[in-house]
């Protein structure tokens, strides 16, 4: 009777102590709340993109001050929808050291997480650990849409080490003006004729210090690559372009008569076009972009000579990650978005460079943005490389080229006389592989 009448008191008193009590047992720790649970130990960070995280990205690059300012730009609009991704540009003098200067950057662990290198250069950084593949970038339709040239420069042990951005290959042009006054309608077609055409152009004579001097060329013989479109206009099927030590002698004498005629050879940044306008050189050798660029009046002055593309991937870039970066999703992320909107159709067009991709190329053709003077750059670019095109065989065919001439400046003579003795002995080597060999070392 006691129970029945009190029970409702007791329970009411022990709900009121019960909620009197549970701040306490809070603070003795019974419950974990979010304040606590985020002071424990993280969990390890996995090695894969996510939004949340923050990233620092440097790219290295070297372009020309106009273009530079247009991957500036993009660059902004990437980083206004990638909050969380920060990148930063730095733009380097074109020519010079660069290879070396960014080859030793990666090997100590200094360099860029990206780089947009020459595409001559991309399988020898790989080859020295210094590159990851791109393949995340490069699968089903997007690979199908590569051309095989270019990719053919980008391949090594199995894996893409690049992802093409541009594509501005090197042309040489003829003087039509010059071409006349030594009574022919076209370029020669052979390198002695070029030669005999070279003694009847006014005012090229030695010691000849007149102001209007006539010029021969602006090629620079030390630079392989300036070269290659006057070596391929005389080469024959056998010629190996990129093993120098598989020269012929005909190819070691053209090098060697740029080489002595040095004086007739201009500088391209200290004359310009000016030179160009006023017909006083023979060939020219430059890059399509450059070509394209072109006032319509200048451009009938010259003849393109379709001869010399026989590497239309050189002289064109291609993105590279670096092997010592921590952001390598990030890094591709970067990579895709920007060669999206490099090669997109009206910036392709902006910049005058060739389209990079099948699909590009499609869309050039229908919107008719260049004239492209009847050179068939697809026929070119779909071409598999054969073990003479192929730089596959001579992986460090750049850098043996800038050791090789060295020694070539000093000793062409020596060298091509012995080549011939060699010839007329029928003692020589079918690729000329002794006396060139002891010429590189």
């Amino acid at each position: 009777m006691f129970l029945r009448k009190y029970a409702p008191f007791i329970i009411g008193i022990l709900l009121l102590l019960f909620i009197l009590l549970i701040p306490s047992s809070r603070s003795i720790g019974w419950t974990k709340d979010k304040e606590s649970m985020l002071q424990l130990p993280p969990a390890p960070v996995q090695n894969l993109f996510t939004e949340n995280k923050e990233s620092t990205l440097y790219v290295n690059v070297s372009l020309n001050p106009v273009v530079f300012g247009q991957m500036q730009s993009l660059n902004d609009k990437f980083m206004e929808h990638h909050a969380n991704i920060h990148v930063y540009l730095t733009n380097y003098e074109q020519g010079g050291s660069l290879y070396d200067e960014w080859m030793a950057q990666q090997a100590l662990g200094t360099g860029a997480d990206i780089m947009l290198l020459d595409n001559g250069w991309v399988r020898l950084f790989a080859v020295s650990g210094l590159l990851k593949p791109t393949e995340g970038l490069l699968a089903g339709d997007a690979l199908a849409d590569q051309f095989p040239a270019v990719l053919d420069a980008l391949k090594w042990n199995g894996y893409i080490w690049g992802v093409p951005l541009t594509l501005d290959p090197y042309i040489l042009l003829w003087n039509k003006g010059l071409l006349a006054e030594a009574n022919m309608i076209a370029p020669p077609d052979s390198f002695e004729q070029l030669r005999q055409l070279s003694e009847q152009i006014p005012l090229l004579q030695a010691g000849n210090h007149d102001l209007e001097q006539n010029y021969l060329t602006n090629i620079d013989a030390a630079d392989l690559q300036h070269l290659l479109p006057l070596l391929a206009v005389f080469q024959e099927e056998e010629d190996r372009l990129l093993e120098t030590k598989k020269w012929s002698i005909r190819q070691l004498q053209i090098a060697d008569w740029l080489r002595e005629n040095e004086e007739f050879v201009y500088n391209p940044s200290d004359k310009g076009s000016e030179l160009l306008y006023q017909d006083r050189v023979l060939m020219t050798v430059m890059s399509w972009s450059q070509y394209a660029q072109m006032d319509d009046e200048l451009q009938q002055t010259l003849f393109l000579d379709k001869h010399s593309i026989v590497y239309p991937w050189l002289n064109g870039t291609s993105f590279a990650v670096s092997s010592m970066t921590g952001f390598e999703q990030e890094a591709l992320q970067w990579i895709g978005w920007m060669s999206s909107e490099v090669n997109s159709e009206s910036k392709a067009d902006k910049l005058k460079a060739l389209p990079v991709t099948a699909s590009a190329w499609s869309k050039a053709r229908s919107s008719k943005q260049q004239d492209y003077k009847g050179i068939e750059w697809e026929e070119l670019l779909s071409k598999k490389p054969t073990e003479h095109t192929s730089s596959r065989n001579n992986l460090d065919w750049m850098q043996q080229w800038t050791n090789w001439y060295k020694g070539w400046s000093q000793n062409a003579k020596l060298m091509i006389d012995q080549l011939n003795e060699e010839v007329l002995s029928n003692e020589i080597a079918p690729q000329h592989e002794t006396a060139l060999q002891a010429q590189a070392s």
